[in-house]
């Protein structure tokens, strides 16, 4: 199973497991939004941290995936 964005985000130490839980109350408020638009918008973590971090796993990872989609997504 692939590891989830805020996992990935906590264990790289660019979030803390507070703000996480924080963001992901604040994601089922608004329906349809991805977790990474949640955190930006929280000013958890900058649009372009997110965007190179994306840009990193999308590298480690070496496949189209949900990563890719949410990359996307940011521009």
């Amino acid at each position: 199973m692939p590891e989830k964005i805020g996992d990935m985000l906590v264990k790289n130490g660019m979030l803390s497991q507070a703000q996480l839980m924080r963001a992901l109350r604040e994601q089922k408020k608004s329906p349809g939004e991805r977790l990474g638009h949640t955190l930006v918008r929280l000013g958890y973590i900058g649009r372009r941290e997110m965007v190179e971090f994306l840009d990193t796993q999308k590298v480690v990872n070496k496949k189209k995936s949900w990563i890719e989609k949410l990359l996307a997504s940011f521009r």
